[in-house]
């Protein structure tokens, strides 16, 4: 009885709540092109990324993140003044009874700076899914007992990005379109809409004395 006295109290006292709208990656290093339009083509060749995140193993419905892209730079040999980047990204974010899909091409121009820095910025164009998945039903919530609604929306994504061969940070947005969640007849929440979402991410390489070992400390703050 006691617990739900204090569960009681502690939902009184909290005044709202903010739920994550984008994706989030704990190891953000290994899909900065997830993040950030702009990185596509500061890397060497064709360079292709897949991944897949799970949270909460062993319960129901826990989430689960997949992706996969591929970038490449062209007019890069020879480290002329500028080149170019072109990516290709999917991503699949799967939430209790939500499941997001992504699919964006994107486009970035690479300037060079020094000897040692470049500078880029970066657009991400495609469409977006949002959806109720139609795999949980439950007769006694209005909800879940009819198919569930689903939304295709546009989605662009600006971004920046200054580095080097032993640092790199960059700036991106996402949702800058506000999107409402509703098409139609078919709504996800009540006047649900997307908010944009700034991506800030900063890595710094730092070697020991012998070249032994490389660290390569990162930071990544999202604000809805």
């Amino acid at each position: 009885m006691k617990g739900i006295i204090y569960i009681f109290i502690f939902l009184l006292a909290v005044g709202s709540i903010n739920a994550q709208q984008s994706t989030q990656y704990s190891q953000f290093m290994m899909n900065e092109y997830g993040l950030n339009p702009a990185t596509a083509g500061s890397g060497k060749g064709l360079m292709v990324m897949i991944g897949q995140r799970t949270q909460w193993r062993g319960f129901a419905y826990a989430p689960e993140t997949n992706f996969a892209g591929i970038t490449k730079a062209f007019g890069k040999k020879g480290y002329k003044y500028y080149w170019h980047g072109v990516g290709m990204y999917v991503e699949q974010d799967k939430f209790g009874v939500f499941s997001n899909k992504a699919m964006h091409g994107s486009y970035a121009i690479h300037f060079k700076l020094s000897a040692k820095y470049f500078f880029s910025f970066g657009l991400a164009a495609g469409v977006k899914s949002i959806a109720v998945t139609n795999t949980i039903y439950d007769e006694f919530d209005p909800a879940l007992n009819q198919n569930g609604p689903k939304v295709i929306l546009p989605d662009f994504l600006p971004g920046i990005y200054l580095y080097s061969k032993k640092m790199s940070v960059g700036v991106a947005v996402r949702n800058l379109y506000k999107n409402t969640l509703s098409q139609g007849s078919k709504e996800i929440g009540t006047k649900g809409r997307l908010l944009p979402t700034a991506v800030f991410t900063a890595t710094k390489k730092i070697r020991s004395d012998g070249y032994d070992f490389v660290f390569v400390p990162g930071i990544n703050l999202q604000s809805n």
